[in-house]
């Protein structure tokens, strides 16, 4: 564990550029080419950091959200989080944030997100960026970096930001993906996870080629940066995780309904790193952060969940050693 005790502002200060607005949408059906009528929508704070936040602030964590905001789209993601009592520091921008807007239908298995990629922001705003995650990463055991960057963003950020933090003590979680996840696991941080498409796309794998000795080959190539751990998730296959051991195991928990897959891999995160903080070991963090994503399947968005439903996933969580 991170800096054993000390104490901590945060459990977690995350930092996620691409900040923006989350819409959803409650259809009896979706199809193209159709007028639909919602029978329920709402509007929140987005982005993968500010979800992230919001489910570990639910799960009872403290976080703090740093992300980048525009004029009139910074004073609503604002608004919304102090609503949630969620701490957090934005650098404004005078280009506002992106939509992102998620479908979700009865019946059906899988929602449907139509993600804007934002738009290329001045370098002065990343150097802005840099600093404010300069000035608070102490104050928290573990430093998550998370999302996508703009358009035209500095491939290199989270890799600089890591090379920085390392020699503090403090701990890096990485969620991204692209050119930026691999600039950031030549950094050197303590903690990747990814989803099964984004860890083919950076390690030219095909998805068809896809196993657990891929993993573990990946895994191996960057031990000796640092890499303690990495995850790499697949939905309802559950994930596959190598532990500073080399042991890999697979944990997946029982899920017989649910109502939308957004967030579920922010809240898989925020579980984890909030369950290695509390003093679990590496097995019973991800026994928690696969419950904590099960309850988060339960209700439309990121956060929103009955944090009650984790201990009852837990028990319907298995964790199987792997060999390969």
């Amino acid at each position: 564990m991170p800096n054993e005790g000390k104490s901590y502002k945060y459990d977690v200060v995350i930092a996620s550029p691409n900040t923006a607005i989350d819409s959803y949408y409650f259809l009896d059906q979706f199809q193209t080419g159709k007028v639909h009528r919602a029978s329920m929508a709402f509007h929140t704070a987005g982005g993968k950091g500010n979800n992230m936040a919001r489910a570990l602030k639910n799960m009872g964590g403290e976080p703090l959200s740093i992300g980048i905001t525009g004029v009139d789209s910074g004073h609503f993601i604002a608004k919304e989080l102090d609503k949630e009592n969620i701490p957090h520091r934005h650098i404004r921008s005078e280009i506002e944030n992106r939509h992102t807007i998620t479908f979700s239908s009865p019946g059906t298995k899988d929602s449907t997100s139509i993600l804007e990629s934002g738009i290329a922001l001045k370098p002065e705003v990343y150097d802005q960026f840099i600093n404010i995650v300069s000035d608070c990463y102490k104050d928290a055991p573990w430093l998550a970096l998370t999302g996508s960057l703009p358009p035209e963003g500095p491939v290199g950020l989270y890799g600089d930001i890591i090379r920085c933090v390392k020699a503090t003590g403090v701990k890096v979680a990485v969620d991204c993906s692209g050119q930026p996840l691999l600039e950031a696991i030549t950094a050197g941080p303590v903690l990747i996870k990814v989803n099964r498409d984004e860890f083919c796309s950076a390690f030219q794998i095909p998805v068809s080629s896809y196993n657990i000795k891929k993993i573990k080959e990946v895994y191996c190539d960057y031990q000796d940066s640092g890499l303690e751990m990495l995850i790499v998730t697949d939905g309802p296959d559950g994930a596959i995780a190598v532990m500073p051991d080399c042991k890999m195991v697979h944990v997946k928990t029982a899920v017989s309904s649910y109502v939308s897959t957004a967030g579920a891999g922010d809240t898989f995160l925020a579980g984890l790193l909030l369950a290695l903080n509390r003093g679990s070991s590496y097995l019973k963090s991800l026994k928690y952060a696969s419950a904590a994503a099960a309850a988060n399947l339960q209700e439309m968005g990121c956060g929103f969940f009955n944090p009650d439903l984790i201990e009852q996933y837990k028990s319907k969580t298995k964790i199987e050693f792997l060999s390969g």
